[in-house]
């Protein structure tokens, strides 16, 4: 019991630092948002294409019960990820300064970019794929 009360105080103060995220670093906001999008399984996202080619194979394959949970599962992931958002975008703040190093900024804006790029050209890395299946 002790533990999850402390595991949850732990929660609860990550969630207030990131309280407000928008209005302090709103570029670290954004690309943020993108990753936890991906995470999340959204289109136009690179990690669209895993849950779906996941639930495409399971659908095709005939599990239906593996497949079901799947997408509660992935629902599940919407959800606390959109809560992680709405925490960053809607509600309040306490105002402090928060630097963010330019090797940061740096790493955060590539990861951002190839996870939008291979959300909306997923082809190469689909072709990739293909090809290295077709080796084993």
């Amino acid at each position: 019991v002790e533990h999850s009360d402390r595991m949850q105080r732990s929660f609860r103060k990550g969630m207030a630092s990131l309280a407000g995220c928008f209005y302090r670093v709103p570029y670290v906001a954004i690309l943020l948002a993108i990753l936890l999008a991906s995470l999340a399984g959204l289109p136009f996202v690179a990690g669209f294409y895993g849950k779906y080619f996941i639930l495409h194979s399971l659908f095709a394959s005939g599990h239906l019960l593996i497949a079901e949970l799947a997408v509660i599962c992935v629902l599940g992931a919407i959800y606390f990820y959109g809560r992680l958002a709405q925490v960053m975008f809607v509600r309040g703040f306490e105002p402090n300064s928060v630097t963010i190093g330019m090797p940061a900024r740096i790493v955060l804006s590539l990861a951002s970019l190839f996870l939008v790029f291979i959300g909306v050209y997923p082809k190469p890395l689909i072709d990739a794929v293909e090809w290295s299946v077709r080796l084993t």
